[in-house]
């Protein structure tokens, strides 16, 4: 099983319609869905819950700073699954117009999960 840990900004909406829509187009579904703000400070309570859901993998859909807290979060509460995500407030250009981030990340999940 899988989770998701996403935030409640605009990109990371943005990428989790994407990501249920490459979901769908596979058949995968999540254990459960977490949101959290992309502001918050502690993230131990959030990792606590997706740790005791005993997940395989951690989709995280998040800007970069709450990202980095939110592994670190799982992490110290004894995750050693595999985590796959990545920042979605880069404002560089993809250098690869055909690799989509999104579609990989669920490729990676239904190999793992």
């Amino acid at each position: 099983p899988f989770v998701l840990a996403v935030a409640t900004d605009h990109d990371s909406h943005a990428a989790l319609v994407a990501t249920r829509r490459e979901m769908a187009s596979r058949r995968l579904t999540p254990d459960t869905v977490v949101e959290v703000a992309a502001d918050e400070p502690d993230v131990a309570p959030l990792s606590a819950r997706l740790v005791a859901r005993r997940p395989g993998v951690v989709l995280v859909l998040a800007p970069s700073r709450v990202a980095g807290r939110l592994v670190a979060a799982l992490r110290g509460a004894g995750f050693h699954g595999t985590i796959l995500g990545g920042a979605v407030d880069s404002p560089a250009p993809d250098p690869q117009p055909d690799f989509c981030p999104v579609r990989r990340s669920i490729q990676l999940v239904s190999m793992a999960a």
